[in-house]
């Protein structure tokens, strides 16, 4: 029986969060004593797939993963190339304007540094790197919150 290209899209995915989970808080620990201003760094407490709802509710970091765009290309020997833009956001909250800038930017630096270490994220494709960063404060007025908005081009060859 083939194994759908379906699968190994969701197999990549989360991969790719095991991977950005078990080593993000390392990058948070460095940057802290890089730094070593006061303005710490917590660690993510939730990596969620697919459920944006849980990251309003959440008064602790978050990290949110969902694929914006999937193309697959036939290769020969019964191999497909598949390249996933997959978006990555943290979601901050709590502090002040300025320190939630700060610590918006250490977060995505951090997020860099992980994927640069490791471009096959642990073996979850074979080639990923940081291609955008944006950030979204909350509106004046509204509760202190940052998103981070990362996307994440994937590539990965499978076997049908």
């Amino acid at each position: 029986m083939a194994v759908s290209v379906t699968s190994h899209i969701e197999d990549a995915l989360y991969a790719v969060k095991d991977y950005v989970e078990g080593g993000f808080s390392t990058y948070l620990e460095a940057m802290d004593a890089l730094k070593d201003d006061g303005l710490a760094l917590d660690d993510i407490k939730a990596h969620v797939v697919g459920d944006m709802e849980a990251l309003k509710q959440s008064r602790h970091p978050m990290a949110f993963y969902y694929p914006t765009e999937i193309t697959v290309e036939p290769l020969d020997l019964g191999e497909d190339e598949i390249r996933m833009e997959l978006y990555l956001a943290i979601v901050l909250k709590g502090a002040d304007g300025d320190k939630l800038t700060m610590k918006a930017l250490r977060y995505s630096e951090c997020l860099r540094q992980l994927v640069n270490a490791d471009h096959t994220l642990g073996g979850a494709c074979d080639y990923a790197r940081v291609s955008r960063v944006n950030y979204y404060a909350s509106e004046p007025g509204a509760e202190n919150l940052m998103e981070i908005e990362s996307m994440l081009s994937v590539i990965l060859t499978v076997t049908n």
